[in-house]
């Protein structure tokens, strides 16, 4: 099994045995992050796609997973060659697929595999760089919902913006250099039509629909916070007041507790994963702490706790 990622969080103390095709192999808990599918966690985590479904018969639809959604992680392991290829949950019913092959699209659209593949020719472009492959950079930002300014193909600080913004949201090295990595996360990031808010403009304190920007402050990030929790009919539970945790937020005015059904604490949490909280804890989807995923702490089941 390859090295996790520094920017993957895997609780050990989630693990059962399970057996399949008559292996014994264990299984530990991953949190999904933004721009997961789950052929990506699959690949990343030397496992199979279909082990990787049949391992969480609890997604219904494996097109569809979210920030801070909790999967069973079965371990790299070699199975004999006899083996009778896995079953998966989106194609039971169905002859079996080898595991080289996509499952449903390998959970990723046509426009995804595309993307991918012309992406792994581009070259490696940074702060100066100029040419047709900035332009697909400045394009593809655009459409993940990253404003680089006109795509002229060059490679100025509005794009360097842009990309540090896209890769702060990804999780991996804020660096403004495209390379390899970069590139394979533009082609499997959700677009723009998928994230709250719609573009982002690294210049810019307010999106759309007032919509925090990353040069935004943490107190107007948690003010937006509040008043999209009420949009989605939530109840502003705790900010400065109540019982807390030593050291809490709250007690700083940097938080806020909003309660609902788990429809909308469960929307609420997944476009607050968006923004790059300090603190974002909701136990059925997870938990975000300092931008790592760290999982459920206990205590947020039938609230949702955000700070900036």
């Amino acid at each position: 099994m390859p090295p996790v990622s520094n920017n993957t969080a895997v609780n050990l103390n989630t693990s059962s045995a399970s057996r399949v095709s008559g292996v014994s192999r264990s299984r530990s808990g991953y949190t999904v992050r933004s721009g997961d599918t789950m052929s990506s966690i699959a690949q990343r985590n030397g496992v199979s796609l279909n082990r990787l479904v049949a391992a969480n018969p609890q997604v219904s639809n494996p097109n569809r997973i979210y920030p801070g959604q909790q999967l069973n992680l079965p371990q790299a392991s070699s199975a004999p060659a006899s083996s009778a290829p896995e079953a998966s949950h989106a194609s039971r019913g169905r002859s079996s697929t080898p595991p080289s092959a996509p499952v449903v699209n390998g959970g990723l659209s046509a426009e995804t595999l595309s993307a991918r593949s012309a992406n792994r020719s581009q070259p490696t472009v940074s702060y100066g760089s100029s040419g047709a492959s900035v332009r697909t950079l400045q394009q593809q930002l655009a459409r993940k919902g990253f404003n680089p300014g006109a795509a002229d193909g060059a490679f100025g600080q509005r794009t360097l913006a842009a990309v540090r913004a896209f890769q702060r949201d990804q999780g991996i090295a804020t660096d403004g250099v495209v390379g390899p990595q970069t590139w394979s996360r533009l082609a499997s990031a959700p677009s723009r039509s998928s994230r709250p808010g719609g573009i982002q403009d690294p210049g810019r304190t307010t999106g759309p629909a007032g919509v925090p920007g990353p040069g935004a402050s943490n107190a107007q990030k948690l003010q937006y916070a509040m008043r999209r929790a009420e949009q989605l009919g939530l109840r502003i539970t705790s900010t400065t007041g109540g019982r807390h945790a030593p050291n809490s937020y709250h007690y700083s005015g940097r938080a806020a507790d909003v309660a609902g059904t788990h429809s909308q604490m469960s929307q609420f949490y997944r476009e607050m994963a968006q923004m790059s909280p300090t603190e974002l804890f909701y136990d059925p989807s997870g938990g975000i702490k300092h931008g790592q995923n760290i999982g459920a702490i206990g205590g947020h089941r039938d609230h949702v706790h955000v700070a900036f």
